[in-house]
């Protein structure tokens, strides 16, 4: 069986993950450059600036498993149906209440509302005046990150909402 799937779009989706990596680690570089316990990661302290990181690569994390395996699921699909009516025909099916899209709409909610209020606090924290100029680059690539990762699944929830179509690509 010979197999004729294009392999650009995996090394597109690979080097974006990569891209996000690089992103997080600047992010947490430049904001936690002079954190006052940096020996104590992973210990959870009152309003502990580590903890906040944990929860945000953890939330993140998830987003991005959630968004890719709902991509494989369609992906999926795709290979054994193709682009044509029959996939069509498929997406309204997997998409209606109870089944496999509808199901990953329903759990991406949550990622989705954190997406879009961590993108939204990112970039009102990258545009507050007064910051240092470092504090608001990490600011700035944290909204890209959020922002872009939300935007990106908003596809995955039109078996729910599906106003968001006008703004999936």
């Amino acid at each position: 069986m010979t197999n004729n799937r294009i392999r650009a779009p995996d090394l597109a989706r690979g080097s974006a993950l990569l891209g996000i990596a690089v992103a997080n680690a600047v992010t947490v570089w430049t904001t936690n450059i002079n954190h006052p316990m940096p020996g104590h990661i992973g210990i959870i302290a009152h309003d502990s600036l580590w903890d906040k990181i944990a929860i945000m690569f953890g939330a993140m994390f998830a987003a991005m498993t959630w968004h890719l395996t709902a991509m494989a699921v369609k992906a999926s699909a795709r290979a054994e149906l193709g682009m044509g009516p029959a996939m069509r025909e498929w997406m309204e099916q997997a998409g209606r209440p109870g089944r496999v899209l509808w199901v990953f709409a329903l759990v991406g909610l949550p990622f989705m509302a954190y997406l879009l209020v961590a993108g939204a606090l990112a970039l009102w924290r990258a545009l507050r005046p007064g910051g240092a100029a470092g504090r608001r680059l990490a600011a700035l690539s944290d909204f890209a990150m959020n922002f872009g990762m939300f935007w990106m699944s908003t596809g995955l929830l039109t078996p729910i909402l599906p106003f968001f179509a006008a703004l999936a690509f």
